[in-house]
């Protein structure tokens, strides 16, 4: 195995700090990284889309006969299929052929090495390649993604054509035990949470307060750029409250309590009861400044629910307070609830977009399960019927987005967790299976015939993953759904030379389209591939462990510094400073792992 791969498999670093690493030489598994290489997937009749092939010349097509499928390339045809790799690992392609074909193997950096054989008789010739031997003939190392091309048959030969069957592809990933990999996310978030706490908090003022309030660089651990202007609640602490709830860590539940009180006395109106911004240089609240209320909400049900102790109780009482609230001013005329208010007066303002109208009612009903209270239900369904009245969801397979990643993706989260609260509710469950039955058929089409795929559509997954334990019936369906999501993901989010990205995937492609790809750490991929790592979903294998390690190491290689990862795919110049976005990027999907290896 090439040195290359060792060093990236382990993280080997020269950095005089930085993420734990663990040690060379680990062990591996090998991944199918070939769709439909047998050829038993198909197209509806008459249909000549080839399913996970894109077709770049003429007609083949899929024949099936006693001795099963296989594909038919006449002479001139060529079909392709994107490989993903580890970098520097090994990537083996088996399969038979019947006739004349030639078989192409292209890296990342267009080199490509070609194969032409001739498979005579009945039992056709088996060959075998692999990335290595393209190596040798590049007299250079390889680099992924791959892409896999076959064409035949003899142009000499009048009706000649090749029958391409039995393919598979598998490359080598790193593939540590669950409880080697449980511990090596945990020495990640350790690190990170320590740069962050220690770097990041608001030291500006008089008053020190647990608010995030600046950046730092990801290479000197110094502040970058300008001290936020306003703070309020942080993701960060929404992600450490995830991980002490897997692991209650001390200083993790100290830290939480710290910010949790701070929020509670600074973070709220002290007489509205909503949120509010600061002022970490100032040290006086912004309590005209208009804010959407949802983030803030969930996470004092996530302390109430799953916090420490100490705090459930006031983070719950903060959490009906804002509730009370919104029952008395937030519900307007027509039936929906306003997402945004001005804190000082408590009244409801604009400025929020449509897909935001099922906000508030969302974290109502799950307020009010938590309290056994209908009132709020009853909110929340008449929010849900004002919207469903004239409602429907866009898209086609071609262009399912932003329909289903936006759409769906917010409408269907949000009736998901209504549903959760409130299972006997018609009115959630039908708006969350609605959306889910109209895009299933699209979103299949849209993974196997190459459609476009927002690098966010994990939040789909995560709606799809929901409904499969409320809704036993959709779980089959769901499995399938998300077992070619994650094939495609992973395949079409990887770019030349290596790393993996959060980009929208267009033909099996990664594409830089102006749809907000943040084109750096791929949260939502590594967010996918752990929420996907399960028992009921079947992908808890090691094929899927060695998946996520791969991204999470690649990704690590790729964008981190000694004190953190960077937010892009580029370091800008060091006068300029890089800040540690991307390790709040990164966080998700660690989380999403560790808690499947609870």
């Amino acid at each position: 195995m090439p040195t290359t791969f060792w060093m990236l498999l382990a993280l080997a670093t020269t950095l005089p700090q930085g993420p734990p690493t663990p040690q060379p030489g680990g062990p591996t598994a090998q991944v199918s990284v070939l769709c439909n290489g047998a050829f038993d997937e198909t197209a509806p009749g008459g249909d000549q889309r080839l399913p996970w092939w894109r077709v770049i010349a003429g007609t083949p097509r899929i024949e099936t006969d006693v001795a099963g499928s296989a594909l038919v390339t006449a002479a001139g045809e060529i079909v392709q299929q994107p490989l993903p790799a580890m970098a520097g690992g090994e990537l083996v392609i088996r399969g038979r052929l019947h006739g004349v074909g030639t078989l192409t193997l292209i890296d990342g950096l267009g080199g490509s090495a070609s194969e032409t054989w001739d498979g005579p008789g009945d039992e056709g010739f088996e060959f075998e390649v692999r990335a290595s031997d393209l190596a040798s003939g590049l007299m250079r190392a390889v680099e992924p993604r791959f892409v896999l091309q076959l064409a035949g048959g003899d142009p000499l030969v009048p009706g000649g054509q090749a029958r391409w069957s039995e393919l598979s592809a598998r490359a080598t990933f790193p593939c540590p035990t669950e409880d080697d990999l449980r511990s090596e996310i945990l020495g990640l978030l350790e690190w990170s949470f320590d740069e962050h706490l220690s770097r990041s908090l608001d030291d500006l003022g008089p008053r020190p307060t647990a608010f995030v309030a600046r950046e730092f660089d990801v290479d000197t651990g110094e502040p970058v750029g300008a001290p936020m202007g306003r703070v309020t609640f942080h993701p960060l602490y929404g992600q450490l409250l995830r991980a002490w709830a897997v692991e209650p860590r001390a200083e993790w539940g100290a830290a939480l309590e710290r910010f949790v009180r701070d929020f509670l006395e600074l973070g709220l109106h002290p007489e509205t009861g909503l949120p509010r911004y600061w002022d970490p240089v100032a040290d006086v609240p912004l309590d005209d400044a208009g804010m959407e209320i949802r983030v803030h909400m969930d996470f004092l049900l996530d302390v109430a629910e799953h916090g420490p102790e100490d705090l459930r109780a006031d983070c719950l009482a903060a959490a009906t307070r804002i509730g009370e609230h919104v029952l008395r001013a937030g519900v307007l005329p027509d039936g929906s609830v306003a997402a945004r208010y001005v804190p000082g007066d408590g009244r409801p303002t604009g400025g929020t977009v449509a897909i935001r109208r099922l906000d508030v009612p969302s974290v109502l009903a799950r307020l009010g399960g938590i309290l056994g209270d209908e009132r709020y239900r009853d909110v929340a369904r008449e929010a849900v019927l004002e919207l469903s009245y004239d409602h429907y969801w866009p898209g086609t397979w071609d262009r399912i987005d932003p329909g289903f990643d936006d759409n769906y993706g917010h409408y269907g989260e949000r009736a998901l967790v209504m549903w959760e609260a409130w299972p006997d509710e018609p009115a959630f469950r039908q708006l969350a299976l609605s959306g889910l039955d109209h895009y299933a058929p699209l979103w299949r089409d849209a993974l196997r015939f190459g459609g476009n795929i927002a690098a966010d559509q994990v939040r789909c997954w995560r709606i799809a993953a929901g409904i499969a334990e409320l809704e036993p019936d959709r779980a089959e369906l769901v499995r399938g759904l998300l077992a070619a999501a994650a094939d495609v993901h992973l395949t079409g989010q990887q770019t030349n030379g290596g790393p993996w990205i959060d980009v929208t995937v267009v033909n099996f492609d990664p594409q830089r389209l102006p749809v907000g790809d943040t084109a750096g750490v791929p949260q939502n991929l590594l967010e996918g591939l752990g929420l996907v790592y399960s028992d009921e979903l079947g992908r808890r294998t090691e094929a899927d462990r060695a998946a996520f390690t791969g991204v999470v190491r690649q990704t690590l290689a790729s964008f981190g510094g000694p004190h953190g990862l960077i937010g892009t795919t580029r370091r800008a110049a060091a006068e300029t400073g890089n800040p540690a976005r991307g390790s709040l990027r990164l966080h998700p999907g660690l989380l999403a792992m560790l808690e499947q290896l609870d």
